[in-house]
């Protein structure tokens, strides 16, 4: 299923519209390791990696981002043999996560030891105990 525009503004969001022609699934191409694979679809370009197999090592920011350079430039390069129109990028994204452990830490509750912009931790009441974080910072 495609994932949803990302947006900069807080603009709402258009009202649905009826289309003969359903949008650009969401199409995943998968390097032959199944480590690294690339998604497209209509109104995104994602570079991801995955631990396929216990040897698999995290790959470090440079080489991240290389493949992912790598990838656009391809991208670029087929929309050009094909005769389709270059590929135009509203927004560009990049999530990089470093694994940062402790002995006894235990995620999510105590990731704000690790995020300086807090003076103070800040704290919130559940039923039970969460298993993930997100956050999204814009400027």
């Amino acid at each position: 299923m495609p994932l949803a525009p990302m947006r900069l503004d807080t603009a709402p969001s258009p009202e649905p519209q009826f289309v003969a022609m359903p949008p650009l699934r969401r199409v995943f191409y998968i390097q032959p390791t199944g480590s690294f694979l690339i998604q497209l679809q209509e109104n995104r370009l994602l570079h991801n990696w995955r631990k396929m197999g216990e040897e698999d090592e995290y790959p470090r920011y440079e080489k991240a981002y290389e493949r992912f350079v790598s990838a656009w430039r391809r991208f670029e390069t087929f929309l050009q043999k094909v005769s389709l129109p270059p590929a135009h990028a509203e927004i560009f994204e990049l999530a990089y996560v470093n694994h940062i452990t402790r002995d006894g830490a235990k995620f999510p509750r105590d990731v704000w030891d690790f995020l300086a912009i807090y003076e103070s931790t800040p704290k919130a009441t559940t039923a039970k105990e969460s298993s993930t974080i997100a956050m999204h910072f814009a400027a």
